[in-house]
Formats: structure tokens, C-alpha cells, sequence
């Protein structure tokens, strides 16, 4: 299986996009351990909101990498491949970006 396929649009801004959104990941991370690395502004229910709009958008991201399969690709891909419409595919046709979005 092919990991790496030919990008949609330009490569610079493809990448750059990808590497945002790990930098995201890598703050919430940070952010979990208590490592402030922003300032925080803080609601009654701040934290509780943002813990279900984390797990909600986890489970997009996870069932939509597992209705992917073999399929998953960063890029496109160089071989054939089955449009997914099963799933959680019925219902968003990013959901693994969805997923990621509300993480």
C-alpha cells in the first residue's frame, strides 16, 4: 500500500496544511499535560464543552479511518480505488477531517 500519493493542490500548500494540523494536535497535547504554552480564557463550561466536541470529533476521525481501510491516503492515490459510501461516508464525505476539525 502506497502512503504517500499525488497531492490535490499545490505541494506547498498541501504540506503546510498537514503540518498545521499536526502543530494542533501537538499543542492540545501540551495543553492536556498542563503546559501552557497559550493564554487561557476560561467560560463556566469551558472545559466540559471542549472535552465533548474532543470526543465527538474523535470518533469521527476514528470511524472514518476504519470505514477507509486500505483506502486511507494522504493525497491521491496512484492506484484504482472504490468510492466509500457506507458508513459514516452516508453521512459527511470528510469525516476523518471533520473528525480532526472539531479536535
Amino acid at each position: 500500500m502506497e502512503l504517500i500519493g499525488k497531492t490535490t493542490i499545490n505541494p506547498i500548500f498541501f504540506y503546510s496544511g498537514k503540518i498545521s494540523g499536526y502543530l494542533t494536535w501537538i499543542a492540545l497535547i501540551l495543553l492536556l499535560l498542563k503546559i501552557n504554552i497559550i493564554g487561557k480564557i476560561s467560560f463556566a463550561y469551558n472545559d466540559y464543552i471542549s472535552i465533548v466536541i474532543l470526543i465527538i470529533g474523535l470518533v469521527f476521525f476514528i470511524f472514518g479511518l476504519i470505514n477507509l481501510g486500505s483506502s486511507t491516503r494522504l493525497g491521491l492515490p496512484s492506484e484504482s480505488i472504490v468510492l466509500k459510501t457506507s458508513g459514516l461516508y452516508k453521512i459527511s464525505r470528510n469525516s476523518m477531517y471533520l473528525g480532526f476539525n472539531l479536535c
